[in-house]
């Protein structure tokens, strides 16, 4: 892994015509409802060793590959008026992953 943006890949289109993101190529069945969408903006990053004079320290041998799945939800005028309730459903597969 390097650190930095992903390499550029050819556009993959979902069925409605939209941009398929690389997270979801990841993860089978990954679903977003109503005014929901995956944030193409967080997926994860390369963590390398850090350089001198970085408050934290890592090592080469400690350099990660972080994963993570985000999304967003647009707001309309009705989310100020009056509490919404969000539910997220993790099902984790085989061998807990």
């Amino acid at each position: 892994p390097q650190t930095g943006h992903p390499p550029l890949k050819e556009a993959i289109l979902t069925s409605k015509g939209q941009e398929q993101f690389a997270a979801q190529t990841w993860y089978e069945g990954l679903e977003f409802y109503g005014n929901t969408s995956l944030n193409p903006f967080f997926y994860g990053t390369y963590l390398a060793e850090t350089k001198k004079g970085e408050p934290v320290l890592r090592s080469k041998k400690q350099a990660f590959q972080a994963d993570a799945v985000g999304a967003m939800h647009q707001l309309v005028p009705a989310h100020f008026k009056k509490m919404h309730t969000f539910r997220i459903e993790w099902q984790p597969g085989p061998g807990g992953r």
